[in-house]
This record gives structure tokens, sequence and C-alpha cells, in this order.
């Protein structure tokens, strides 16, 4: 057994546990769909992390991996959905839904792929992919200046980046508790500073409209 995989676990389940209790709390006092979707791609990122501390116990189940990796192509595709959100993409109502119910399907594919290699390099490609797409659109993202875009931007990249190597190392005794370690920064810092984001957006909103409504008061 890696003797420094669980404790890995444990400190990337720990940060990411306390970042969902706080978008739990914050999604139920705004009700915004943008804190929905990363609050459903944290829950999915603590079940992955919580599935593979279990794996390490009875590793006998091929469906733990199978969980592993559906949560983990879930977890990008949920915060490919709040990053678009965040940055005013108007998304098709179906598309959401569609992700919501396709956990079981993902669960029958994987099933059906029996070399767990080849199960890895599609998911983590796909998932890797995803992260640097949501990068990419954060760091050109002409419409506010924030530097914390560029941030978050750079976070995503680094992290999709960091998914590729997953199918080389995830089983590795030496690096494969360095992965979780990142991983675990990388979420931490994207948690934390979207939060921050929002509510920056949300603040140069409120200023916006209060300039406007001033300005109508002015006139009328």
């Amino acid at each position: 057994m890696n003797t420094w995989l669980a404790p890995s676990l444990i400190a990337a389940l720990s940060s990411m546990i306390v970042m969902s209790l706080i978008y739990i709390y914050l999604y139920y006092q705004e009700r915004e769909e943008t804190l929905k979707f990363f609050l459903i791609a944290w829950i999915y990122f603590v079940i992955r992390l919580s599935v593979r501390f279990l794996y390490i116990f009875i590793p006998q189940y091929q469906l733990l991996l199978d969980i592993i990796s559906a949560t983990s192509l879930l977890n990008s595709l949920w915060l490919c959905l709040g990053v678009y959100s965040l940055i005013g993409g108007k998304l098709n109502k179906a598309i959401p839904k569609i992700i919501f119910y396709s956990p079981v399907v993902l669960l029958i594919i994987f099933g059906l792929i029996q070399i767990q290699q080849i199960e890895n390099i599609i998911v983590f490609f796909i998932s890797g992919s995803l992260y640097i797409l949501s990068g990419i659109q954060l760091i050109f993202y002409k419409k506010s200046k924030l530097k914390l875009f560029n941030i978050i931007g750079i976070n995503y990249i680094l992290w999709g980046l960091h998914k590729y190597d997953y199918p080389l190392f995830y089983d590795s005794i030496r690096f494969a508790p360095i992965g979780y370690l990142l991983a675990a920064l990388f979420s931490f810092i994207a948690a934390l500073s979207i939060l921050i984001l929002y509510y920056e957006l949300q603040k140069k909103a409120f200023h916006k409209n209060e300039t406007r409504l001033s300005g109508i008061c002015q006139h009328s």
C-alpha cells in the first residue's frame, strides 16, 4: 500500500469539503445558476476523492475505478458550465439537464471498457482539455479588466495540464501522492478565487445599475 497516498487524499478531501459547504451555504442564500454549476462540480470532486480513498482499502472492485472516471468527467463538465455562465454565456437549458442525468450512462460506458489505462486516457484527456478550454475563456474574456480572470485562467490551464499526467502516475507510489496534493492546491485556488470573482462581478453590476438609476432620477 502507498503509505503517503491516504494522507494526501485526506488533505485534498478536507479542503474541498470545506469549500463545498461554503458553496452550499452561498447557493441557498443567492440561488444563482452560476453558483449551482460550481457547487455540483465541487460535490462531484468530493465524491471522486472519497471513492479514490476507499479504493486504497478495497482495490478489488472495478466499479470504484469507473465511479472515479465518471465523477472526474462530470466534475470537469460542470466546472466548464460554471465558467461559461460566469462570463455571461447563454446556455441551452437542455445541456445542464443532459449532464445531470448522465452519470448512469457514463458508468455503463466505462463498465464496458475493460482496459483501465484506455479508460483513464480517454477520461483525463477530455477532462484536462475542458479545464484548459475554460482557462483560455477566462484569460481572453474582454468585458472585464479584473486581473483575477487571468489568475483563475492560468490556474485552470495548469490544472488541465496536470490532469493529462493522471493515466501515467495515478497508481505510482512516488508520484500519486504529489499529484493529489497538486490537485488539492489547484482546486482550492479555483474554488476560492471563483467565489471572489463572482462577488466582484456582482458588486460591479450593482454599482452599474445604481449609476443608471441615479441618472434616470436626475433626468426625471
